[in-house]
């Protein structure tokens, strides 16, 4: 999902944050094909991904209550979630998020909503943080690195970043007070469901000028004012789900550039 229009005499964005970050983080020439609603086949690993997700719920509903019952957690009531110390998680999947900001574009203004659904949203020591599970057939690719892939990064910055509702249709704010901002990518693999790696960080200054400086490209490749750049890597092409109708694929064997 991604449409444009124009607000009040500006130009307008709208995006679903996974659509976002698998644009800005994986590959620009998508931005086109989502736009257009080009349908293609899901790819085995998503729909493996969804159901891994499903697992996953169920697991932690029944973590939530063990740590609620031994005293680790306190029931999320709204007393709870008001009391900036108490440590809380919000039933998994149950928090929909909106961000919503005024991007640059060169000399010209834009305005861009990204909805979604967090994976997790937690108040851990003060801090609130955003949880992402990912389920990766080979998990031993992340062995090593210092952080998630950008598009997992932008992912949870974006949810963040946003405000919090406990229904789909965003009526209602979700307000968590908190004295700072976390992050948590966590790597399972996609056979056991088991936990791999985990990626933990404070949100600082840089995390948000990505968040910005992405955001301002992704409009602009929207509305028509910034040409998509080409990522230039074929092993970036043939996993994608768009390969057989993408005019900008690779299908030769270049190196691997990062």
């Amino acid at each position: 999902m991604i449409e444009v229009g124009e607000e009040g005499g500006t130009a307008s964005v709208r995006a679903a944050v996974t659509d976002f970050v698998n644009v800005m983080g994986y590959c620009e020439h998508k931005l086109g094909l989502i736009a257009r609603g080009v349908q293609v086949p899901q790819p085995e690993a998503v729909r493996r991904g969804g159901e891994a997700h499903v697992m996953e719920e169920r697991r932690d509903a029944r973590d939530v209550e063990e740590r609620v019952a031994r005293g680790e957690l306190v029931p999320a009531t709204e007393e709870a979630i008001a009391d900036p110390g108490a440590p809380i998680e919000i039933e998994r999947e149950s928090v929909y998020t909106t961000y919503e900001s005024p991007v640059s574009v060169g000399d010209r203004a834009a305005r861009v909503r990204l909805v979604g659904r967090a994976d997790k949203v937690c108040r851990v020591g003060g801090a609130l943080r955003v949880v992402d599970n990912k389920f990766a057939s080979d998990p031993s690719k992340y062995e090593g690195r210092d952080g998630p892939f950008l598009d997992q990064k932008l992912q949870v910055l974006a949810y963040l970043n946003s405000s919090f509702s406990p229904d789909p249709a965003r009526a209602e704010e979700l307000d968590i007070p908190h004295e700072r901002k976390e992050w948590s990518v966590q790597i399972h693999d996609a056979a056991t469901r088991e936990p791999a790696v985990t990626f933990v960080g404070e949100q600082g200054p840089r995390d948000l000028a990505l968040l910005r400086s992405r955001l301002a490209r992704f409009a602009g490749i929207a509305l028509g004012w910034v040409e998509p750049a080409h990522h230039d890597n074929p092993r970036k092409c043939r996993p994608c789900q768009y390969l057989g109708v993408c005019e900008f694929a690779l299908r030769g064997g270049a190196p691997d550039k990062g």
